[in-house]
């Protein structure tokens, strides 16, 4: 059991933010004379609860677009796990190449991020091809890993995606 102040302070918030929460049923209470008492384990779970929200929240919503280069590039993980030679020869010259088609330096920042990113650990390469997180999903649609997967590995994930929207 615990009384408002322990409660309150259990979740970071003021005794009135608490009382507003009870009145409103977010979190049970009970009155013992004037005062207000909690279970501990309602004030976890009511902490817990608002934790996951919070996550869910901060998680991106990826579109099509974002999930199809997402699926591209837990292909190209796998590709680059089982072949690392050849498929870090063909993205160094894919990215000779880009430096050469976007001459007027547009795209320099986020070949300049691949760039370090293949000299570095293969890991940190894996993390931006498979993770939903706002900096990959940007640095994927600049990715220097075209003809790493085959047409139909390609065409593979524009089905899937597609059903799966």
């Amino acid at each position: 059991m615990l009384t408002s102040s322990q409660a309150a302070k259990l979740l970071g918030a003021s005794r009135q933010h608490l009382a507003d929460l009870a009145d409103s049923g977010q979190i049970p209470s009970w009155r013992s004379g004037t005062h207000r008492r909690f279970q501990r384990e309602d004030v976890l779970a009511f902490r817990a609860a608002q934790r996951r929200a919070v996550d869910q929240a901060r998680k991106p919503t990826l579109n099509l677009t974002d999930r199809r280069s997402l699926a591209y590039g837990c292909l190209v993980a796998a590709k680059l796990v089982a072949e690392p030679e050849a498929v870090l020869r063909a993205t160094q010259r894919n990215l000779e190449l880009l430096r050469s088609v976007h001459g007027d330096g547009s795209a320099d920042p986020y070949l300049d991020r691949w760039e370090a990113l293949l000299s570095g650990p293969l890991e940190s390469i894996l993390y931006v091809l498979t993770s939903p997180d706002e900096d990959s999903v940007a640095l994927r649609h600049a990715a220097p890993f075209a003809g790493v997967l085959s047409d139909g590995e390609r065409e593979q994930v524009i089905r899937a995606t597609r059903l799966a929207s």
